[in-house]
């Protein structure tokens, strides 16, 4: 399975994430108040060291999105309200 992930900066404080795993895609608006790609860095990190799981966080006012990765597993997109 490859994954592929864009965070694009836009205008006032939003930027686009789109998450692809070669059969689908979802993008979604998300906040840059929170420091999403820092989380997604550290993700990569933790999980070419060996981690089971991971995960990011792309606030989405009101609200936000999670990318959690698994070891041999599909990953998983969820949106929690707030």
């Amino acid at each position: 399975m490859s994954l592929s992930i864009s965070y694009i900066v836009e205008d006032a404080g939003w930027a686009k994430i789109a998450i692809s795993d070669g059969d689908g895609e979802i993008a979604r608006d998300v906040s840059c108040l929170h420091d999403s790609l820092r989380d997604l860095a550290e993700l990569a990190i933790d999980m070419s060291s060996g981690a089971r799981a991971a995960k990011a966080t792309f606030m989405n006012e009101p609200g936000e999105l999670q990318l959690v990765l698994a070891a041999h597993e599909i990953f998983a997109l969820s949106g929690v309200p707030i």
